[in-house]
């Protein structure tokens, strides 16, 4: 049995040009932006994140939380929820929901920190996107994601529900910044470009042919 994993452009999540553009869009300027990507099914754990999000405010003054996405089967009515959380939790003004991004790689361009706090994830191509976007990424160790992130030096994971860690993760983050961005963004490409993925498919395929052929 041999892996190959979903294959990436990587040209399509390095966007550094559309960093300013995405930013002010979300009317930040130099704060650190801390974002999360996905829908807003709970499996996702938007509550977490915000939960999280209240913690570092706490810490720090210079951050802003970027919640990307959409509800996709509640009518509104999650977005509704999370935005009663935020101002329950006394950091509405900190959290700003930009709604669907059409271009994740625009998106991910205007983030310091992407943070994946879903309960379960089967893969993760969100963790993906932002390693490839050279974002340190903070996940739950769970499913997929520990898969993707283990052992990548801008790769964090936490045990799901764990508003502690997660936040404690996410300040170390920002403290380490992206140092090692380019090694990260290597190791993505090894396993998770399309060309990569290609070559491993068409050497498969050679390789069953061979096989089939000496039978």
């Amino acid at each position: 049995m041999e892996v190959i994993y979903n294959g990436f452009d990587p040209a399509q999540y390095f966007r550094p040009k559309t960093r300013h553009e995405a930013r002010a869009s979300w009317n930040v300027r130099d704060e650190k932006v801390i974002g999360i990507l996905g829908n807003f099914a709970k499996v996702k754990g938007h509550e977490i994140f915000l939960e999280a999000a209240r913690q570092l405010v706490a810490r720090r003054d210079d951050l802003r939380f970027v919640i990307i996405g959409k509800d996709i089967l509640e009518n509104g009515r999650r977005k509704n929820e999370l935005q009663e959380l935020a101002s329950s939790l006394g950091i509405h003004d900190s959290v700003h929901f930009a709604g669907f991004a059409t271009d994740p790689g625009w998106a991910l361009a205007g983030l310091d920190v992407l943070v994946v706090p879903s309960h379960f994830e089967p893969f993760g191509r969100v963790a993906v996107e932002g390693l490839l976007a050279g974002l340190p990424v903070v996940a739950s160790r769970t499913g997929g994601l520990v898969e993707i992130l283990e052992g990548v030096p801008d790769g964090y994971l936490i045990p799901p529900d764990n508003v502690q860690l997660l936040a404690d993760a996410v300040a170390h983050a920002l403290d380490k910044g992206n140092k090692s961005m380019r090694r990260t963004q290597e190791m993505a490409q090894e396993r998770f470009g399309s060309a990569e993925c290609s070559r491993r498919l068409f050497q498969l395929y050679a390789s069953v042919m061979k096989s089939s052929a000496a039978i």
